[in-house]
């Protein structure tokens, strides 16, 4: 018997390409915003505050820094596309103290994947899949700073925020529902339509049927080096 596949794009990190995004980041950068909002007030209640938020995104940004940007409050946002220096005069940590400073008060989101030039973690053990856990960046981040600013005489009141499960389970908002229902029913178009191992999506707000080789192209998911400084 002949089958017909077709894909749907389902990720909330949004880190599927050509796609203008997948379903359930919507609701994601939602939630995220109140994390940081709590953060902002967090951060305003004591002098030298700061408020940190470890947000989903193992290999991508997008759940961190389109969250960061509907928030004015967010100073710094650290993602994995960019390695950073921790250390040294243009380093992060030189870069908070400085803010402190001046401002008194400062909230960073920090995506789980966000990596350091300078300051290597390795994850303990393995997940279920035998795969390599993840070294828990955002936790060594703030241990970083509180210590930096320590040797500098600042005293920081640091407050550490990971919603992660809070975000991976609130219900689908209006928009999110409303995009799962209309990828499932142009998936079903599509099929009817003598199409296979497709997926589909909106590009540039129009829906396309892509194929699934073309979506998993190398092409698209090769990191590109970037020669970066803060």
């Amino acid at each position: 018997m002949d089958i017909a596949i077709a894909g749907i794009p389902k990720t909330i990190d949004n880190d599927i390409p050509i796609i203008d995004s997948s379903f359930g980041f919507q609701t994601s950068v939602e939630e995220a915003h109140r994390a940081i909002e709590s953060a902002r007030v967090e951060s305003h209640s004591h002098e030298y505050g700061v408020g940190v938020i470890k947000l989903m995104g193992r290999d991508s940004g997008w759940i961190a820094m389109t969250a960061a940007m509907s928030a004015t409050s967010v100073a710094l946002c650290l993602i994995p596309e960019f390695p950073y220096n921790l250390n040294g005069e243009n380093g992060v940590l030189e870069y908070c103290f400085k803010r402190l400073t001046v401002r008194k008060r400062m909230v960073i989101v920090v995506a789980e994947g966000a990596t350091f030039k300078d300051f290597k973690l390795v994850g303990e053990g393995t997940d279920a899949s035998g795969n390599q856990k993840q070294a828990e960046v955002a936790p060594a981040f703030t241990k970083e700073l509180e210590k930096y600013c320590k040797s500098k005489g600042m005293k920081i009141t640091l407050k550490y925020i990971d919603p992660s499960y809070m975000i991976r389970s609130v219900p689908a908002n209006a928009y999110d529902s409303k995009y799962c229902a209309y990828t499932g029913a142009n998936a079903v178009h599509g099929l009817m339509g003598g199409f296979t191992g497709f997926t589909n999506g909106l590009v540039c707000g129009k829906n396309c049927l892509i194929p699934l080789k073309e979506i998993c192209s190398e092409k698209y998911n090769k990191r590109i080096p970037h020669n970066f400084k803060l």
